[in-house]
């Protein structure tokens, strides 16, 4: 038995940062569902090198495989009444639903925090960006790259400073790849907290500030 059996996990992020965290909670045993839209679904899938498949008989996205062993996929328009629909039904019994749209998505798309606690009143939500919430940067587009530049740890070189300004102020010496752990240490902690407290709660994590 692992320490998360039992505990669902619907995972809606994209690529490194997202991923990595919830194949943390799957690798302690966590019911990860990956909820992908309806075209080609995560862009991960398509990211070099590719592998042989030979269980289909194509090829796979080593990065991919990497990064999503042991979750389940399906692939769900959230921008179709039936998409969201299914997708509430999902949210009715799941513990933790982990995103990372830009800011503001999920309301949009009428399943965001508000919508989901009023469904799930346990409800774990994790919200994952580059540059948080608010703030003059928040539409900006999570890029491992830019997330660099403006991380503390970059050097300020011109070629930097002409893409986006960089932070002059120094933080625990931990790389932005470092860093993109932290979500999943903090749903980890929600969930116990759940475990006592019995109420919902929402993570506000950015791989910046």
């Amino acid at each position: 038995m692992l320490p998360l059996d039992g505990t669902k996990v619907l995972d809606l992020t994209r690529l490194l940062p997202g991923e990595y965290c919830s194949l943390m909670l799957a690798d302690f045993g966590a019911n990860v569902i990956k909820v992908e839209d309806t075209g080609r679904g995560d862009y991960a899938r398509w990211t070099h090198p590719m592998i042989c498949n030979t269980m289909v008989d194509d090829t796979i996205s080593a990065y991919f495989m990497a990064l999503n062993r042991n979750k389940r996929s399906m692939k769900v328009n959230l921008k179709a009444p039936e998409g969201r629909e299914i997708f509430l039904k999902l949210a009715k019994d799941a513990d933790v639903v982990f995103e990372s749209f830009r800011p503001g998505v999920m309301d949009r798309l009428g399943v965001g925090y508000g919508a989901l606690r009023q469904i799930n009143p346990r409800i774990v939500y994790c919200a994952l960006s580059g540059y948080g919430q608010d703030g003059p940067y928040r539409e900006t587009h999570p890029a491992m790259i830019s997330i660099t530049l403006r991380s503390p740890e970059c050097s300020g070189c011109r070629a930097c400073r002409e893409v986006l300004p960089c932070y002059r102020v120094y933080k625990l010496p931990i790389s932005p790849e470092g860093r993109i752990a932290f979500p999943g240490f903090s749903l980890l902690c929600w969930l116990a907290a759940i475990q006592e407290k019995g109420s919902s709660w929402i993570s506000r994590c950015s791989t910046v500030r």
